[in-house]
């Protein structure tokens, strides 16, 4: 592999030719693998990207990224709301808790993105912990002059062990602990920093040291004693966080590396180009609260830097997702083999393992793939107000994955697209004149309703991923093992893997749609046509909704199956969804109209959409429905998902497509089985021949909501014969 860093451990250091004695080899040689901090990206790849930095386009919108970049101390609060969401919207809790803590906790958004991207990784419901480090990093005009000497290092002498790092002081090693725990450390931080601010120094005044195997920035006395203080405190306090001993760093001078295991020969070169840092640059300094996942602590970091194609001479071909990193190991290329070209590794941002071609990937640095959680700003106040305790963080300090993958999805940017391909209508150039559907004149016409319903509760919220192994045998035979699962399901012609992206309802997502389908006929609300995301969840509630509204003296409604009514296809480009086609769910009894032809056939669908594009594409396809049903008399019913309850109405009363994150803000109250209505109203025009026209007005449905407790999973050996000290309660 090229341009990979292999270092080996330093010597002892000597005592340098600026007569300050640096912590020992021994240590540096234990932080490039247990205690890396975040390595530097310059043009060459600068984790802080403040040179030559290529940053989201939302970078200098500041306060719309506020509620979701920010924050410290506001995170107990808002990581509790974060996970109350994520619950309602039917997400296990610890799983939940998981995607706050593996984002950053950055908005809801990222995390439900985080929770179906990873819906395949083998290992998404094991308890694991992540590695927590803080560290006093600087930022600035100091800051550029350290990229710059890392970057020219690099170029005369190659990589050393400081180009693996974030340029920082260690306040604190790594250590493990809970996803849950993150407000508490953030509590913690913010506690020991408080006990220490007001005696901070102004200005920390660095001094150049160099021996034949190092070069860093060391602080005055005045500076380290008290941040050895904070270091001191905030280690005591995080002690009850983790379950392992947390080192002290007090023990080591405290400093900032410059340079470390490189060729003796190159010891001049690196120092002269030490020399060129102007310590006397203006900086501002940042406590910071990192954490990355130690399973992979000892691979190499790539980026997939260029899409690649399938090879069916390739076993385990990851996809290419953009975006994405890839943990690899040498050690483990040995074990597993891969042919001439590729490599074996874990893909970050879903958890898979497979092989991916060398020549499209770009090597990078450990801690791109870090998580920031959060930073308070060295100040000398004592006292911290709110605005100086959440401190906005900037786009560019966030690690790239992060920023690029989660950061991107809280603020709502979406990666372009060209439309949905193959319709003759242009979603991009739709308005809300040409989205509001064309009416014909008819009496019927002013009767008609239109219900948008979102489907019942779906298997792999309930029980992950795994519920496909637990249930199919090695035939592909079906069993239940828990209640709340259905009795039978259909038969997949892909197999049964084919349910990972398109799962089936809970007994209990079925017992919700007969309940609110009830609930309609109670309401005597009837239907002319029952439209259906092709979801194999959305088309088992619309067939019970179907079976409790009908009645026998009326002509039997079929589901028009649409394509188009899916979610946001953003969410599953990495992985699309297999569905059941009309004739196999007509086979496995579901009233399916086999003659509809939808709006949107399978093909024409863009998984490159924006979410502008989605708001689109629902509006035609309800639009396209009323034009074509409208005048038959007779309600209409969408039943979809979550989002459909905005995204099918937003246009037909006249408002404007959301961006992604206000999307998801809104879609994060919308529960199994809601249900939301547009009705007509008749007004006349001032103009002068007194034309008549039709408003669409949002309301709720004529029946009250449906509101449920949860269960936890039981199982009656473990609760009454095993020690009590050991029983776990989650809603998994």
């Amino acid at each position: 592999m090229n341009n990979h860093f292999h270092s080996s451990p330093s010597a002892s250091a000597n005592k340098g030719k600026s007569g300050k004695h640096p912590p020992s080899g021994a240590h540096y040689a234990a932080a490039s693998s247990t205690h890396h901090p975040h390595p530097q990206r310059s043009s060459v790849h600068n984790a802080n990207h403040a040179v030559n930095a290529n940053v989201s386009n939302n970078e200098h919108d500041a306060t719309s990224t506020s509620s979701t970049s920010t924050s410290l101390f506001s995170h107990s609060t808002q990581a509790s709301r974060d996970l109350e969401a994520l619950v309602r919207m039917g997400f296990p809790k610890d799983r939940a808790e998981k995607a706050i803590a593996w984002t950053g906790d950055i908005g809801v958004a990222a995390a439900v993105n985080w929770i179906l991207a990873h819906k395949d990784n083998p290992y998404l419901n094991k308890k694991e912990q992540r590695e927590y480090l803080v560290y006093l990093c600087p930022s600035g005009p100091l800051l550029e002059h350290i990229h710059t000497f890392l970057e020219r290092t690099a170029q005369q002498c190659g990589l050393n062990g400081a180009h693996l790092h974030l340029s920082h002081i260690t306040m604190c090693h790594g250590f493990k602990a809970d996803d849950s725990q993150i407000p508490v450390i953030l509590k913690h931080m913010r506690s020991a920093y408080q006990r220490i601010a007001d005696r901070l120094p102004d200005k920390l005044i660095l001094d150049r040291y160099a021996s034949e195997n190092f070069i860093g920035l060391f602080l005055d006395n005045q500076s380290e004693r008290i941040l050895k203080e904070y270091s001191q405190c905030l280690i005591q306090e995080l002690q009850s966080t983790s379950d392992q001993d947390i080192g002290q760093t007090s023990k080591k001078a405290f400093h900032l590396t410059l340079a470390y295991q490189f060729a003796p020969g190159d010891y001049d070169a690196v120092l002269n180009l030490a020399k060129r840092i102007d310590l006397k640059a203006p900086c501002h300094w940042h406590f910071r609260l990192y954490s990355r996942d130690p399973r992979f602590n000892t691979h190499e970091v790539y980026e997939m830097a260029g899409e690649w194609h399938n090879n069916p001479e390739v076993d385990d071909l990851l996809h290419f997702a953009s975006g994405d990193y890839l943990y690899v190991s040498p050690k483990e290329n040995e074990t597993h083999g891969s042919p001439t070209g590729y490599v074996y590794g874990h893909s970050w941002a879903s958890g898979l393992s497979g092989r991916a071609p060398l020549s499209h990937l770009h090597k990078c640095f450990d801690s791109d793939v870090w998580i920031l959680h959060g930073s308070i700003p060295y100040n000398t106040r004592g006292q911290l107000d709110e605005e100086d305790m959440v401190s906005n963080i900037e786009m560019m300090h966030y690690p790239p994955a992060q920023r690029k993958r989660w950061l991107s999805v809280a603020n709502g940017s979406s990666s372009g697209g060209g439309g949905v391909r193959g319709v003759g209508t242009s979603l991009s150039r739709l308005t809300m004149e040409t989205a509001t559907p064309r009416r014909r004149r008819s009496n019927a016409d002013s009767h008609c309703t239109v219900y948008v319903m979102r489907h019942g509760e779906r298997m792999d919220f309930v029980f992950g991923w795994d519920w496909i192994k637990k249930c199919f045998d090695t035939d592909g035979n079906f069993s239940r093992v828990d209640l709340n699962m259905p009795k039978a399901v259909p038969k997949r012609r892909t197999g049964s893997q084919a349910y990972i992206r398109d799962p089936p309802l809970t007994a209990i997502g079925l017992l919700q749609a007969q309940i609110t389908g009830k609930a309609m006929k109670d309401a005597g609300i009837s239907f002319g046509r029952i439209f259906v995301s092709p979801a194999l969840r959305s088309v088992q509630t619309a067939t019970a909704v179907l079976e409790s509204v009908s009645c026998p003296e009326r002509r039997p409604i079929k589901l028009c199956v649409e394509p188009g009514l899916y979610e946001w296809l953003g969410w599953v480009k990495e992985g699309h969804p297999e569905w059941l086609t009309a004739a196999e769910l007509h086979a496995f009894g579901i009233p399916v109209d086999l003659d509809y032809r939808p709006v949107f056939e399978v093909k024409q669908l863009n998984y490159e959409e924006t979410t502008e594009e989605y708001y689109m594409r629902n509006g035609l396809v309800v639009k396209r429905a009323l034009e074509a049903c409208g005048h038959e008399g007779g309600n209409l019913l969408f039943v979809a998902h979550a989002s459909s309850l905005d995204t099918c109405t937003r246009q037909l009363v006249g408002g404007a497509p959301r961006n992604q994150f206000d999307m998801n803000k809104v879609t994060q109250r919308v529960p199994y089985c809601a249900v939301v209505t547009c009705v007509q109203e008749a007004v006349t025009n001032s103009g002068s021949h007194g034309n008549h026209g039709v408003n669409w007005l949002l309301k709720n449905p004529p029946f009250p909501s449906l509101t449920h407790g949860g269960n936890i999973r039981f199982n009656a050996v473990q609760t009454f014969t095993g020690p009590v000290d050991r029983l776990n309660i989650n809603n998994s």
